[in-house]
């Protein structure tokens, strides 16, 4: 089994995972990441190893097509996925793929990868491929194509549940995962000033103290803190970098 060329390429997947971690610990702004087959499973060990070690925030979006990882991967359990990525979780599946429906769960002796089926979380956007894959090698020649459907299933869900993350709690979010990030007195945002606007209506304000420490604050077309927050001076370019990918939404 160790010489298996299924087990050496999924050894090797777990073993790039990590170092994929190494390299999104060390970027300055959130990443996307989009991952085929294998590459998927590359994609699910970094976020376990950036999990690990509580780095978060680092990954914008993530995009698994015809993933070949288990779909109990403890990666999509609990909230896990909810800390390391920023925006939204993508999976692509299709039920017509044979190789993950044969050489896949044989090698894995049944288990069930997430290229075949929709991944049982509530933060992620499941999108049946199967009327436009029904070959493992398909997905490449239509990226493109697929990428589109994200955008056309973000905006259905946005119709039709109303739970999503609104702009506001998603700001929030992605300031709580800046590093170095402390409490701040609400009352500070008197002395802040406006930065930016969000589509929801809410407002970001910044102030820097005479001690060059940067506060952020969130707040509701009324003025009410939602948010309040600064990093010192070590941390800033963190938060700036932060602030790019606010401005992106």
């Amino acid at each position: 089994m160790i010489d298996n060329p299924w087990h050496v390429a999924r050894n090797k997947a777990e073993l790039a995972g990590k170092e994929l971690a190494k390299r999104i610990m060390s970027m300055p702004s959130p990443i996307s990441l989009v991952g085929y087959s294998l590459g998927s499973r590359v994609i699910a060990y970094a976020l376990e190893h950036l999990e690990k070690e509580e780095c978060y925030g680092k990954v914008f979006d993530v995009y698994f097509m015809g993933g070949a990882v288990s779909k109990k991967h403890k990666i999509f359990r609990s909230n896990k996925l909810e800390k390391l990525v920023v925006n939204n979780t993508y999976t692509f599946y299709s039920k017509k793929d044979l190789v993950l429906t044969y050489l896949y769960q044989s090698a894995e002796f049944g288990d069930k990868p997430i290229g075949l089926m929709p991944i049982e979380s509530q933060r992620v956007i499941n999108i049946d491929v199967t009327s436009t894959i029904d070959d493992h090698l398909q997905y490449p020649s239509k990226i493109y194509t697929l990428l589109r459907l994200c955008v056309d299933q973000q905006v259905q869900q946005s119709t039709h549940n109303p739970n999503q993350q609104s702009p506001t709690e998603k700001v929030v979010k992605i300031l709580r995962t800046v590093e170095g990030m402390t409490h701040a007195d609400p009352r500070d945002i008197s002395k802040a000033e406006y930065f930016d606007n969000l589509s929801d209506g809410s407002i970001i304000l910044t102030w820097t103290n005479t001690f060059n420490v940067l506060y952020i604050f969130v707040a509701s077309p009324k003025r009410d803190v939602l948010f309040s927050g600064f990093v010192g001076w070590v941390h800033t370019d963190r938060l700036h970098d932060s602030l790019k990918v606010i401005q992106g939404l």
